[in-house]
């Protein structure tokens, strides 16, 4: 006698009253559970060891929604007869949908003691471990389904996952297309395929896989959001945007794909739907992380570092295992003008200890212990791409000595591009880690060896945190991708120069500081850019500061000083330029903080965006930049000093807000650095009173700049290579005397 399987009535010998058992099981098979509910307990009461009545009772209380009372019946048809294994499989159902999944685990074994050929049990059992991370018995139990039915679609689909997760590509490819070639039309395994080929960086090929499911389905939802997330990372927002708002729509209750549709549309600068869309989803999910996560961009996005902070702490407290809330809420902290830099380096210190490790912390490596030899240096970057990461890091690639290196880059970017493609040819080795969980990008680091792990992220977008805590190279520094310290343990080093760190700050690492000689920059000018022009003010009668910088960086502070540096400047204006600006709330926003500071609208001038070939052409409408703090310019600030434009900073208390300085040093204008507030006014509206210099600045900076260390990729590979190995002797030393 089978049980039912999904709900569906199972056929009994006949108890005494024959035609209630009958009438019982034709109820239940039309759907009328309540009629089924009814009649089976009528043929209990007259027949209390009607084992099938019992289990047929707990499947018609399931399907009806009654699961405390299906858990009920369940047992008491164990109780009846406990020899079937298809009762002990329905009842761990039940025990997996209540969430006690260590019962839920013991019945599944005990169905499958009893029948070893119930691939189904199986699945389910495989299912519940890897949802507990234990995915070696999952796919172990995967595995054994799919011997005992090779058309086991579940299995075939959920072992697919398994592959994916650990890394292993080609095998969950295989998986889907096993899946596929006994279901052409299945909608999940061609969605996982979509997700493996996108891994495995053959994106055209996913995306046909996720049209395929909307030519059957043309509003499925999980379709349109993978497409508009990868829309989205090949810098398509408008297509990303289209396909999230059909997702969105289809299931307006799910804080992930909202979330993802708020991301799309801060690519396009529009803040306050974005920011809308999150506070909706946190107000439907107070506990959603996805919606904090995304609530604090918004706020980053439009300037409000603070409420940013604490909105990725929220999206922590709702999810503790998730280590990007961490880094975000440390990231967004170095545009906090309210923080100083003590309590920021504190902050970094207590939450960057939090993030959880992809594996234990390595205490010992196999790495020949040799001084002199070549070192193994490895680029950790979701960056290597067309980004500034990528500007800083290509003339080094391009001039590493490859008696002295062997560069090896892991990249984990989503969009690779023709700058990935440049950059390849410059490795030694490369590794395309795309898709790859953190626990595999660990274990790949430390199979190929690495001397040096270089990390160029911190705790910007998509970095690999995790990988770092879990220390796969014996010695790691960071370097470019970020402004500051990690707070991260397992970190050795933070790369800087003298400028942008000097020794007065080393308490605020929680890493040694290595100090290049010549320059932490490397600035690869971009190859298109367009010959500086005539300053704007000899066409326009009036001088024009500007900034291009992140609408994140203008703090309070940062507008109250550049209304007193117009103040001291009569008749000049102030052009702005970000991102955001493309969203007219934005930009109404920032023109009435600037009116309460004392700024008349007609001088402020915002740009809206462009695109980003004409993006340094932009310069030409300005006569002199000014930094903000306490996040200063960096690759802002390069472009401008290449498009001839002398720019103003304030030196501060940090890396990130003294990058500015550093900069400056290099290219000989230290006049332009100010000691405080009072200084920058003063220096700007000097500037700005000296026509001459500033022409002469404008025909000049080019060719100053690209004769400084900024420019010389020699030099910088040569004092990271010095660097290493300074890194290197020292760690021998250090695991020589412990």
């Amino acid at each position: 006698m089978t049980a039912p399987r999904s709900g569906a009535p199972a056929p009994a010998p006949p108890p005494a009253d024959d035609d209630l058992w009958q009438a019982a099981v034709r109820a239940h098979a039309r759907g009328d559970f309540a009629a089924a509910i009814a009649r089976y307990r009528q043929v209990l009461a007259a027949a209390p060891g009607h084992a099938d009545a019992a289990i047929n009772l707990a499947a018609a209380l399931r399907a009806g929604g009654d699961h405390d009372a299906a858990l009920a019946a369940s047992s008491a048809a164990l109780a009846i007869d406990g020899s079937r294994a298809q009762a002990w499989f329905n009842h761990a159902n039940l025990l997996r949908d209540r969430g006690d999944a260590a019962q839920a685990e013991a019945a599944y074994r005990r169905a499958l003691a009893l029948d070893a050929t119930l691939f189904q049990a199986a699945t389910n059992l495989a299912n519940l471990l890897a949802r507990q991370g234990r995915t070696a018995e999952a796919a172990a139990l995967h595995q054994a389904a799919l011997a005992a039915a090779p058309a086991n679609l579940p299995s075939l689909r959920a072992l697919a996952r398994l592959h994916y997760e650990q890394g292993d590509h080609a095998a969950a490819e295989a998986r889907c297309r096993e899946a596929l070639a006994l279901a052409p039309a299945d909608a999940d395994a061609r969605l996982t395929l979509g997700v493996v080929l996108r891994a495995r960086g053959r994106d055209d090929e996913a995306i046909a896989c996720w049209n395929a499911v909307l030519r059957e389905t043309p509003d499925h939802g999980a379709a349109h959001n993978n497409l508009g997330v990868l829309r989205r990372l090949m810098k398509q927002p408008q297509e990303a945007v289209r396909h999230l708002r059909i997702a969105a729509r289809r299931d307006p209750h799910d804080a992930l794909t909202a979330a993802n549709l708020a991301h799309a549309l801060l690519d396009l600068g529009a803040v306050g739907e974005a920011r809308a869309i999150a506070a909706a989803v946190v107000a439907r999910h107070p506990d959603s992380a996805d919606g904090h996560l995304m609530l604090g961009f918004a706020q980053a996005y439009g300037g409000e570092a603070g409420p940013a902070v604490a909105s990725f702490l929220e999206a922590h407290r709702c999810a503790p295992a998730a280590g990007a809330a961490i880094s975000n809420a440390l990231f967004a902290s170095l545009y906090d003008g309210e923080r100083d830099a003590a309590t920021t380096c504190a902050l970094h210190r207590e939450l960057a200890a939090r993030i959880a490790p992809a594996a234990p912390a390595r205490r010992a490596w196999p790495n020949p212990r040799t001084p002199a030899r070549r070192l193994k240096v490895g680029y950790l970057s979701p960056d290597l791409r067309s980004h500034p990461v990528a500007s800083f890091l290509e003339p080094v690639l391009a001039h590493h000595d490859a008696r002295a290196v062997e560069v090896f880059c892991y990249s984990t970017t989503h969009a690779p591009d023709a700058t990935t493609a440049r950059l390849r040819t410059l490795a030694h080795a490369w590794r395309d880690c795309r898709g790859m969980d953190d626990a595999p990008l660990a274990a790949r680091i430390a199979e190929d060896g690495i001397d040096i792990l270089v990390d160029l992220a911190g705790h910007t977008a998509q970095n690999r945190a995790a990988v770092l805590r879990a220390k796969p190279a014996p010695v790691q520094a960071l370097y470019i991708g970020y402004p500051g310290s990690s707070g991260l343990p397992e970190m050795d080093w933070v790369i800087a120069d003298d400028e942008v760190s000097p020794p007065s700050l080393d308490r605020l690492y929680s890493e040694r500081v290595l100090r290049l000689p010549g320059s932490f920059w490397c600035y690869r000018p971009p190859p298109d850019a367009p010959a500086p022009e005539a300053a704007p003010r000899h066409a326009r009668g009036r001088l024009t500061f500007g900034s291009f910088n992140a609408l994140q960086k203008l703090s309070a502070a940062v507008v109250a000083l550049w209304a007193r540096v117009l103040a001291a400047v009569p008749g000049s204006c102030l052009a702005l330029k970000s991102l955001a600006f493309a969203d007219p709330p934005t930009r109404a926003a920032v023109a009435r903080r600037f009116a309460a500071a004392g700024v008349a609208p007609e001088r402020l001038v915002i740009l809206p965006p462009t695109a980003p070939e004409a993006f340094l052409a932009e310069y030409r409408q300005i006569d002199i930049a000014l930094d903000p703090f306490p996040y200063n310019g960096g690759t802002t600030t390069c472009d401008a000093l290449w498009m001839g434009v002398p720019v103003v900073t304030l030196a501060g208390d940090r890396f990130c807000g003294r990058m500015g300085v550093s900069l400056l040093h290099r290219v000989g204008l230290p006049d332009l650095v100010a000691a405080d507030a009072d200084a920058y006014v003063r220096i700007a509206a000097a500037l700005a009173a000296d026509p001459a210099r500033l022409d002469d600045l404008r025909a000049g900076l080019r060719a100053r700049m690209a004769a400084s260390p900024l420019c010389d990729g020699r030099r910088a590979a040569a004092e990271l290579e010095q660097a290493y190995r300074t890194m290197w002797r020292d760690w021998l030393d250090g695991s020589r005397h412990p």
